[in-house]
């Protein structure tokens, strides 16, 4: 999906190969309308191998790709999935397994419908126009459509003007839109921050079968913090030995585990991690130095 048109492609697929999804990035988008300067991607190994990296690199293409278990990085693209599962349900039979069939015909009902963040529809805002559909044929199109350009270069001209007019509206549109959306996001985050050496739990929810995931342990852990890779970019690391990943920020909630002892972890300190902690004083020691009188507490005989 073009994050400013909101223009989307999407390809029925046997396999998930890195050479079906590049040969699919090829044939579908990059011959029709040109390489991207920039692609998001998941963290999917389809993405990450040499093939897919190496297309990037002979095209010019800036690849970067999503934070682990934070859909919301991409959420354009996340968003229309379920978009495009509510058009699905309503079309395909009920023993599902023609959804291929059905797949452009919702494509094409999407483009042609006016997106809510950028007040036009995707398919004006690829090619300049709206494109006709069997309905046209029914209600007509609108007067201003039938207008035709004497000439080349007076159609040039005005498909220019027309463009970078509703260009404009649409990057209005699309700042008010995220503005709206980051003051409702900005209602419920809490800001955190961490500096290399803090011990952090890790996010990460799994279900397993025969498990009930109202007891599941959602926080897998403590992590250490390596270094901050990004404004929200954290680069963690279990043990010594344990291979590093980013994190986003998000998905990090801070240690307080003092007595927690790595098993296997690092020889020597993470550079900026904290030092040894004083021991802990034991209860008879507290005890001892208090010269406060001792009040003896006696429990009912049902509690002992």
């Amino acid at each position: 999906m073009d994050g400013f048109t909101k223009y989307v492609e999407a390809i029925p697929m046997a396999n998930q190969e890195a050479t079906s999804v590049a040969r699919a990035l090829v044939e579908t988008v990059i011959v029709r309308y040109g390489a991207p300067l920039q692609i998001l991607t998941d963290q999917g190994t389809n993405f990450e191998g040499n093939l897919f990296r190496e297309l990037s690199r002979l095209l010019g293409i800036d690849k970067v790709r999503t934070s682990s278990y934070h859909p919301s990085c991409n959420g354009l693209i996340e968003r229309f999935h379920r978009t495009m599962n509510a058009m699905l349900g309503k079309v395909i039979s009920s023993h599902q397994r023609d959804w291929d069939e059905v797949l452009p015909h919702v494509l094409a009902a999407y483009r042609a419908s006016l997106h809510e963040a950028t007040g036009f529809t995707p398919n004006y805002l690829m090619f300049g126009r709206e494109t006709r559909a069997p309905i046209d044929l029914v209600y007509g199109r609108p007067p201003d459509d039938d207008h035709r350009a004497g000439t080349y270069s007076s159609y040039v001209q005005e498909f220019a003007e027309r463009v970078e007019s509703a260009y404009r509206l649409v990057r209005e549109h699309l700042r008010v839109s995220a503005e709206r959306r980051k003051k409702k996001y900005d209602l419920r985050v809490r800001p955190a921050a961490f500096a290399p050496g803090d011990r952090v739990w890790y996010y990460t929810p799994r279900r397993y079968q025969g498990r009930s995931p109202k007891w599941a342990r959602m926080y897998t852990g403590p992590y250490y913090v390596m270094e901050k890779t990004g404004p929200v970019n954290y680069r963690l690391r279990k043990t010594r030995n344990s291979k590093p990943f980013v994190a986003h920020i998000d998905k990090l909630r801070p240690s307080y585990d003092e007595d927690f002892e790595e098993t296997g972890g690092p020889a020597a300190p993470i550079p900026g991690a904290p030092g040894p902690r004083a021991a802990t004083p034991s209860i008879s020691e507290v005890d001892a130095s208090d010269r406060r009188p001792k009040r003896t507490v006696r429990l009912p005989a049902r509690y002992r």
